[in-house]
């Protein structure tokens, strides 16, 4: 590997004239004071200050760094350098490391210490350690493991579309024209993401749908390969055939902390593609630090509702994933789904590999106050107990990959499940919905915690999934499948009557020749 890297320099962003910081900001949209902005609006109401760009940027030259990109919507300075400048720089040893398979990545000894010279405009830095930590959840179908998955008291399990989804939670008719769906997809040595036209044109005319038109955003240096892979190809199909006629934004970034970072940010700030939702199949085993929060923020900002997989391991001895938990976006959990002969609901159990539990860095967020969860064994069900801090999932859709979707992969004909499905059909639905409302909702999880009659309670199963103890479904939110499964028409309702969300952004300043970011004066 190089002996040079390239750093992101976070900065902290600009006040709105109102004088709210972003999470102030987010959080009065949450409660229904603000309005969600335009992304121009929201560059220049957020974005890094012009004269503290300047601080990071002349700082860097200074040291005889390399600023590679500035981007003031992002508020991110990238910087390149070698080993040695850095190691000086931040009082830290950086060197090259190998995952167990034997692929090469970066990190460094040492806790990374920001220059004072910069220390008083910088958020945070990323890019010093690039491990690949992220791991996709697709689960592909197999007949031996998943066939008895759940007890036998429910209908024969078979392989199901997203259409038939849609059928059986009773969505409004609509195909998304005129919607964009952001998907955010990882890509590294060990796990080359890509998608093949072939694979999706015949993955949907199989169905007989319209293929969709798809747009590669990519982000950090990232390319996006010809081949299929199988989360890629599962995520297209999952959120396409809800929303067909919307286009499909892929955001494929590097897998680090930087790349997931980078890539939420690229779909807030997307003026041209404009996504209405980002789903994200993405994420981590454990939690260290909410290093994405104002990432999600931002899609809160601009309307971009982002959904996040919570994991095939269930329960995974009640430990809880990262950014599943994270409070500014919709944790999506995983169900089994069967219908009757005509695609209506017949029943939906909590599946057992659906992720879920309590986060141990994350607080609780109002919508989920006085909530409780409820722990199983394989003998005994455990007491109530209120939640100390963030509970997920919020949501959940079929994950079973025995009630799975087929899609092509290169050819193949493949069947698989996992909340990475359940992510993309729930973010293909809001765009759908989107388009039939004629405007953003505000952050939808606040507004879903308050009516939950929009969803199905799930009463039937667990997420123990193998483990000495899980989390089992219950009356009203639980860690297994949150409130439940969608409610079309309910949803529908919600979001188009009473409303209290303008259909155009009203409330701040005009962009009309204003030039962003915006210059202070004196101290921030």
């Amino acid at each position: 590997m190089s002996n040079q890297t390239t750093i992101s320099i976070y900065l902290k962003r600009d006040k709105h004239e109102n004088g709210m910081s972003l999470q102030e900001y987010t959080d009065a949209i949450i409660a229904g004071t603000q309005p969600v902005l335009s992304q121009d609006a929201f560059a220049y109401q957020f974005g890094a200050v012009a004269d503290e760009v300047a601080v990071v940027e002349s700082w860097a030259t200074t040291n005889n760094l390399t600023v590679v990109d500035s981007n003031a919507a992002t508020a991110t300075v990238k910087v390149l350098g070698t080993f040695e400048q850095f190691n000086a720089l931040f009082s830290i040893t950086l060197k090259i490391a190998t995952t167990e398979d034997g692929h090469e990545y970066q990190t460094h000894d040492g806790v990374v210490i920001i220059p004072t010279d910069i220390d008083d405009v910088v958020e945070m830095i990323l890019g010093f350690d690039d491990e690949p930590i992220f791991t996709h959840n697709a689960v592909e179908f197999d007949e031996q493991i998943h066939t008895n998955d759940d007890p036998a008291v429910y209908p024969s399990k078979a392989a199901v579309t997203p259409v038939q989804v849609a059928t059986a939670y009773n969505l409004p008719a609509g195909d998304g024209y005129g919607g964009c769906i952001g998907l955010l997809e990882l890509t590294y040595s060990g796990y080359v993401a890509g998608y093949n036209t072939t694979d999706v044109t015949n993955s949907f005319t199989r169905i007989g749908l319209t293929v969709p038109t798809i747009v590669d955003v990519l982000v950090g240096g990232a390319t996006r390969s010809t081949t299929s892979d199988s989360e890629t190809m599962l995520d297209i199909y999952c959120a396409g055939v809800v929303a067909p006629r919307a286009t499909i934004a892929i955001y494929m970034a590097p897998n680090s902390g930087a790349g997931f970072r980078d890539a939420i940010l690229a779909a807030s700030t997307d003026t041209t593609n404009k996504p209405s939702s980002l789903g994200i199949s993405w994420g981590s085993s454990s939690e260290s630090t909410d290093y994405l929060l104002s990432a999600f923020q931002a899609c809160v900002a601009v309307g971009v509702t982002c959904f996040v997989a919570t994991g095939d391991a269930g329960a995974y001895n009640l430990v809880t994933g990262y950014p599943g938990t994270n409070a500014y976006q919709i944790a999506s959990g995983g169900t089994s789904l069967y219908l009757n002969n005509d695609n209506t609901w017949n029943n939906e159990a909590g599946w057992s590999g659906g992720g879920g539990g309590i986060s141990a860095i994350v607080s609780l967020p109002s919508w989920q106050t006085g909530l409780t969860s409820t722990t199983v064994t394989a003998s005994t069900t455990g007491t109530a107990t209120a939640l100390p801090r963030r509970g997920i999932p919020d949501v959940s859709a079929p994950a079973d990959p025995s009630t799975g979707y087929q899609f092509y992969v290169n050819g193949t004909l493949v069947q698989y499940g996992g909340t990475s499905a359940a992510a993309p059909w729930l973010a293909g639905m809001i765009t759908r919905l989107t388009q039939l409302w004629g405007r953003r909702p505000s952050f939808a999880n606040s507004l879903f915690y308050s009516n939950t009659q929009a969803f199905t309670d799930i009463i039937l199963g667990n997420n123990r999934n193998g483990y000495t103890t899980g989390y089992t479904t219950t009356v009203g939110w639980d860690a297994a499948t949150g409130l439940g499964s969608p409610k079309g028409a309910e949803l529908y309702k919600l979001f188009h009557t009473g409303s209290t969300f303008p259909k155009q952004n009203y409330g701040f300043r005009s962009t009309t020749g204003q030039v962003y970011p915006r210059r202070t004066t004196g101290v921030r």
